[in-house]
């Protein structure tokens, strides 16, 4: 059956207002809704994905007026035509999100390797991979794609991850700047755990990455035997884990808690912990 999507879908995805998208359906005929049985407003797919294209020259500072004057085709020879660096990271997003709905492999991973040859890699991961990761799960909750797409979206960027961290080579000694890295079961947080991973190898880091770790008092029975451990990294812990973490930041005084979470809330300081607020600091922080 033939996906459709309501104008608020297209909001969600692109971050046109719907009322601007009504102003430019009159005043442009940039695009022309369906109407079902019952007269309720509707896109078809062909619609849908040639108004992320639009939107993909609307946010490289291509007018609208200019672009209602462009068939299809060659709306899309001018896409291909932008340059990378001409380009904002909404623009990225919408050239991402093209691919996701089309299943396409290959321009899926040309976008990535752009976007880090124009702005370098740290800057694709936190400006433009993290938010993007938020952007899909938001339009997996509310309908906008379905979770198939949702998985080729994550799948495709895990490999991603990956694919950089093992392409870093790391000489660290035996038994020293060993590190865990661990997370709770709310999937987002994974994608903060791996730019971890990155960033602390390029630091010759020995890593025991531990994903999807949901009972914190199991994990700190089992802590001792990783024996020569200096750091414990956590990221975005849930609230509810906030409390048992905190005991064993008390009880364990000599090994270093490193927390990635923007929610954290702190009752009171210890030195053996540090609170990073944002993936940008993570490399200045351990």
């Amino acid at each position: 059956m033939a996906k459709s999507y309501h104008i608020r879908d297209l909001e969600e995805v692109t971050g046109i207002k719907a009322h601007t998208i009504r102003m430019w359906e009159k005043r442009y005929n940039l695009i022309e809704p369906e109407r079902s049985e019952t007269n309720i407003r509707y896109y078809d797919e062909a619609t849908f994905k040639k108004f992320l294209l639009i939107t993909r020259l609307y946010y490289s500072d291509v007018k609208i007026s200019e672009i209602s004057r462009l068939t299809i085709d060659e709306i899309q020879e001018k896409v291909l035509l932008l340059h990378p660096t001409e380009v904002n990271f909404e623009s990225w997003s919408s050239d991402l999100l093209l691919t996701v709905i089309k299943f396409d492999n290959f321009l899926f991973e040309k976008t990535l390797k752009d976007s880090i040859f124009s702005f370098n890699l740290d800057r694709t991961i936190y400006d433009f991979i993290i938010p993007f990761v938020h952007k899909i799960d938001t339009l997996w909750k509310t309908e906008a794609i379905s979770i198939i797409h949702k998985k080729f979206a994550f799948e495709n960027i895990k490999r991603f991850f990956y694919n950089i961290s093992y392409s870093i080579t790391t000489n660290y000694p035996k038994g020293e700047n060993k590190i865990i890295l661990i997370t709770d079961d709310e999937e987002l947080n994974t994608f903060a755990l791996l730019y971890a991973d990155i960033v602390l190898r390029r630091k010759n880091y020995e890593i025991i990455f531990l994903n999807n770790i949901s009972d914190l008092d199991h994990f700190f029975e089992y802590f001792e035997t990783f024996e020569t451990n200096k750091i414990l990294a956590m990221s975005s812990i849930s609230p509810e884990k906030q409390s048992t973490l905190m005991k064993f930041v008390k009880k364990m005084p000599k090994t270093t808690f490193y927390i990635i979470d923007l929610k954290f809330s702190l009752d009171e300081e210890h030195n053996n912990m540090i609170l990073i607020n944002n993936l940008e600091e993570l490399d200045s922080e351990i």
